[in-house]
């Protein structure tokens, strides 16, 4: 629109909108609107579809036509538009009413709305507004293992829709704590993208790193300044849930453990490393042979594998703890310890245990 064209004030008055509720104006070739506030969306070239697409598809909307020296606004429905190549003659605005958050479209901000509206004691849904934390955990649980078996498939559209039941219980869980004033949606999203800033200093900040284990480094590095930086002196260990099924909760800890410059082999684990190892590294195929040869044996020995997993990984957790504290008491740390002395130690906490 020119600067001869209708003013605000006559545009919105033309499609019953008060300027003064709050409205959003601008070009329809760049604005992309919040669908919650009432916009006008300047005509001057070609319109942008994009910033209809979080818009329900049968809102009706009014084209806002300038003709003899008056404004008419005629109803269209934003589907019509959307399959019309040509807006009427002297076509100057498009007039967009504001639309309730559970019915935007393509963005977080509707599945937001959507779940504050089941939640509402008012109208919601009696199912969810039964569930709390603890309730929901199981239903977390499936949904994760739902994304997984999606991956496995390798099937984009499976994956997609499980993405979103798996974010349908972010967005669950954070609705029971705004509920409870503890917190919400966007204090989750803002603690995870400010830990992300800060844990990519190589990205965000002057730090290199050159690979993925530098990266890597760097990022458990991060984690224990400012474990030290709130007084918490626990072990690299914290947070590796104990809930994990037991494999996948053995390597957390050994990879952790790992990384901090400690490796410990059990007993034979060498000489079964190279029964599936293919040159410098491990045969990923042969490496499941193994393991489930292994589960073939125990269920034959009727060895309960994954209670004797958790259990050796709890020893494994308990002996490693305690050497930490041990290396705390003298001032230093897994990483900054000799080999031969961090043998020594290690084979003491055995002892001490």
């Amino acid at each position: 629109m020119n600067t001869n064209g209708p003013s605000i004030e006559a545009l919105a008055k033309a499609a019953g909108f008060s300027v003064r509720d709050g409205l959003q104006v601008g070009a329809a070739r760049t604005l992309t609107p919040d669908p919650r506030w009432p916009a006008v969306l300047l005509i001057d070239g070609m319109l942008e579809p994009k910033c209809l697409r979080s818009y329900p598809l049968d809102l009706m909307l009014q084209v806002i036509v300038s003709e003899h020296d008056s404004l008419r606004a005629d109803p269209l429905e934003i589907q019509a538009l959307l399959t019309t190549e040509d807006l009427p003659a002297n076509t100057v605005a498009l007039a967009l009413p504001a639309v309730a958050p559970e019915d935007v479209r393509n963005d977080l901000t509707g599945l937001r709305g959507v779940i504050a509206r089941v939640r509402n004691p008012e109208g919601g849904c009696p199912w969810d507004l039964e569930q709390n934390h603890r309730s929901l955990r199981p239903h977390l649980l499936e949904e994760t293992y739902e994304v997984l078996h999606a991956l496995d498939s390798e099937d984009p559209g499976a994956l997609q829709e499980e993405l979103g039941d798996l974010l349908m219980q972010v967005f669950l869980h954070a609705q029971i704590a705004a509920d409870a004033k503890h917190f919400d949606i966007d204090d989750v999203a803002e603690g995870i993208r400010s830990k992300l800033v800060r844990r990519h200093p190589h990205v965000f900040g002057d730090v290199e790193a050159t690979d993925a284990t530098a990266a890597i480094e760097s990022w458990d590095k991060l984690k224990s300044e400012e474990r030290s930086a709130k007084g918490d002196d626990g072990s690299v260990l914290d947070g590796v849930p104990p809930d994990l099924p037991a494999l996948a909760r053995a390597q957390s800890v050994a990879g952790r453990a790992a990384r901090q410059g400690f490796e410990q082999a059990g007993e034979g684990s060498v000489t079964l490393a190279d029964t599936f190892r293919s040159g410098d590294s491990l045969n990923a195929s042969a490496a499941g042979e193994a393991l489930f040869s292994l589960a073939q044996l125990a269920e034959r020995a009727g060895v309960p594998l994954e209670d004797s997993l958790r259990e050796a990984t709890d020893r494994f957790e308990a002996r490693f703890r305690t050497l930490e504290t041990n290396l705390h008491a003298e001032g230093i740390t897994i990483a900054d310890t000799p080999a031969t002395k961090l043998k020594n130690s290690w084979e003491r906490t055995d002892q001490t245990r």
